[in-house]
């Protein structure tokens, strides 16, 4: 993780911002492989993310709506020996 960034949503919730990296020996090979990203709390909630849904991400950081989302685009865009850039936003309850 790169930055973790909670902010005060657009519709009364939060919204956490998380940009992170990844190195693959082979990005290429990776170019067609999904995963997953879930943000999680002490007490066992999980989200998925929103895709940037929310205008406050996109208001105040643009270049995190640039990245790829985890998964095979990430990878595909990268050169061997560089990280894979991603992002993801995620709508919380503002507690």
């Amino acid at each position: 993780v790169t930055r973790f960034t909670r902010l005060a949503g657009s519709a009364g919730n939060a919204v956490v911002l998380a940009e992170f990296e990844a190195l693959a020996a082979d990005p290429k090979a990776l170019g067609s492989v999904p995963c997953q990203v879930r943000l999680s709390d002490g007490s066992g909630r999980e989200w998925r993310p929103t895709l940037f849904a929310d205008p406050v991400v996109r208001k105040q950081y643009p270049e995190a709506e640039q990245r790829s989302l985890c998964g095979g685009r990430a990878f595909a865009a990268s050169e061997p020996g560089k990280p894979a850039r991603m992002a993801a936003s995620f709508s919380i309850p503002p507690a």
